[in-house]
């Protein structure tokens, strides 16, 4: 009996450690899946944040482009104006070189104008000079008196 009680025993306890080692290499299953889930829910943490930044930064960045293309829009409408009041510009340029032409002409003919006065002038001078060198002929008519 002795011996089968050893027997019991032993095997209790071979049973006991096998129990105690699988339930440590279980444990330390359940240590490593907890650790690489920790980790994976890290990542996936890491990434909506990264996610989210990037989503973010897009709608910014989407704003400044509509910005930009509002920018742009502003720009060619100013273009727009800018050329037409050019044109206008131009075509009023022909013009006032017409009304410049037209006036360097007047210009010209008044300036002539008073250069055959002026020598109408000294011609006048001249023959005002003459008539006062010689004796001054009487008068034919007498003066006419006016009632007072």
């Amino acid at each position: 009996m002795r011996l089968w009680i050893c027997g019991v025993v032993l095997a209790s306890t071979l049973v006991g450690c096998t129990s105690n080692a699988s339930k440590r290499e279980a444990k330390r299953e359940y240590d490593r899946a907890a650790l690489q889930l920790a980790d994976t829910e890290r990542d996936r943490d890491a990434q909506k944040s990264r996610a989210d930044a990037l989503a973010s930064s897009a709608g910014d960045a989407e704003k400044k482009i509509q910005l930009a293309e509002q920018k742009a829009a502003d720009a060619q409408a100013k273009l727009g104006e800018v050329q037409t009041q050019l044109t206008a510009a131009q075509g009023g340029s022909s013009d006032m070189q017409a009304k410049i032409d037209a006036l360097a002409k007047e210009s010209a003919t008044a300036q002539q104008q008073v250069a055959d006065l002026q020598k109408q002038v000294e011609t006048l001078k001249a023959d005002l000079a003459k008539k006062t060198a010689t004796p001054a002929e009487k008068p034919t008519t007498e003066p006419v008196q006016m009632n007072k």
